[in-house]
């Protein structure tokens, strides 16, 4: 087995995943939503209240800028709400509207679907042991790359 296209296999997997994605989302007639915003969605859904950006931004991963542009699409498509914090003048808060929530079990089901996609037959070791080698090909790349502090 030719190990050197791991990059190639990992972009495929979430192309494949993205198209599931998509093509649910619109079988259920969301068209302005994608598959990117499903990880700003999640930390919203787990918060059940306002939270800053700053918290959506670490719990995803994500940079800043990014999430930032991802929460003005959710909130221009009626899915979120942004306010200024009471605590902090410089925080923002971001909360779910009622257009949010209503697509919550939309969500659970397309993501129930994706991860029933994803492993297929593999049995819980074989799960287990692919979350964990990928946890550590995660970390050896984090460890290649500059870090803000540095």
């Amino acid at each position: 087995m030719n190990t050197r296209g791991i990059v190639d296999l990992i972009d495929r997997i979430r192309d494949r995943a993205n198209t599931i994605i998509v093509g649910e989302l619109k079988s259920r007639g969301i068209t302005d939503i994608l598959p990117a915003h499903g990880r700003a969605l999640a930390a919203l859904y787990e918060a059940e209240g306002p939270i800053p950006i700053k918290e959506v931004t670490e719990s995803t991963g994500r940079v800043k800028s990014t999430m930032t542009v991802m929460i003005r699409t959710l909130e221009k498509n009626g899915y979120v709400t942004r306010t200024p914090c009471s605590d902090d003048g410089r925080s923002v808060l971001v909360s779910l509207t009622e257009k949010g929530r209503r697509l919550f079990p939309a969500f659970q089901e397309i993501s129930n679907l994706l991860i029933d996609a994803v492993y297929g037959d593999m049995s819980g070791g074989e799960r287990e042991l692919l979350v964990g080698l990928l946890v550590r090909m995660d970390e050896n790349l984090a460890s290649y790359l500059p870090h803000a502090d540095g």
